[in-house]
């Protein structure tokens, strides 16, 4: 079962799959040497521990049902941009050329900018750009459907926990979570097919009817 904000935003992403208003980035600078495996392991961690990132929304019916996806290896997009070679010392070693920024820039702006089908696999991208052995961007995109900005906050957060687990051997201290995102969903509905419904059947009884003008057709 989805939630109520859920099942809207399904509705806005088939009524124009091409608006790019209900997508979330986040684009992360990293500087220093970076364990590319250990990152890419990370990112499947934080995926088995939050089922919303592994969650896709075909239709039944024609209506929106969840659907999560077991744990796995996460899809990591890979890309690399080279600083060229240094010809003295290494402190005369060249910065990036503002081109090459602004091209790994257009990149990832196409891949936020990139349409999600919702039903086919869980609205999440990662791009990995190098830019050098201790210089990388990473680029973290999803749908509103399953996060917002609050929840990028997290994911980055239980990513360096994981990273650092798998990288130092650090224990991830990580608290359990209290509830699954179906679990609130599921009491949504319940609660809407229940109380709401009778509150504003209790305050609409005896009112009356409202007469609409029908002196000539209307639009659908």
């Amino acid at each position: 079962m989805i939630s109520l904000g859920q099942e809207r935003l399904w509705f806005l992403q088939r009524l124009d799959p091409s608006d790019a208003a209900y997508r979330v980035a986040v684009v992360r600078r990293l500087r220093g040497t970076l364990d590319v495996e250990a990152l890419t392991g990370a990112f499947a961690d934080v995926v088995e521990r939050h089922e919303s990132l592994r969650t896709r929304f075909p239709d039944q019916d024609g209506l929106p049902v969840a659907v999560v996806d077991p744990p796995g290896p996460v899809p990591v997009e890979l890309m690399a941009f080279e600083r060229p070679a240094p010809e003295g010392p290494v402190l005369d070693q060249p910065v990036l050329d503002q081109p090459v920024l602004d091209e790994v820039a257009r990149l990832l702006g196409e891949r936020v900018n990139a349409p999600f089908d919702l039903a086919s696999a869980p609205p999440l991208r990662i791009t990995l750009v190098r830019l050098a052995d201790d210089d990388h961007v990473l680029c973290v995109v999803l749908h509103h459907i399953i996060g917002d900005g609050w929840s990028l906050n997290v994911l980055m957060n239980d990513l360096a926990a994981f990273y650092l687990a798998r990288t130092e051997g650090a224990p991830v201290s990580l608290p359990g979570l209290p509830v699954r995102y179906a679990e609130y969903a599921d009491a949504q509905r319940l609660h809407d097919a229940g109380a709401d419904i009778g509150y504003w059947t209790g305050r609409l009884a005896g009112a009356t009817p409202l007469e609409l003008p029908t002196d000539r057709p209307r639009p659908a």
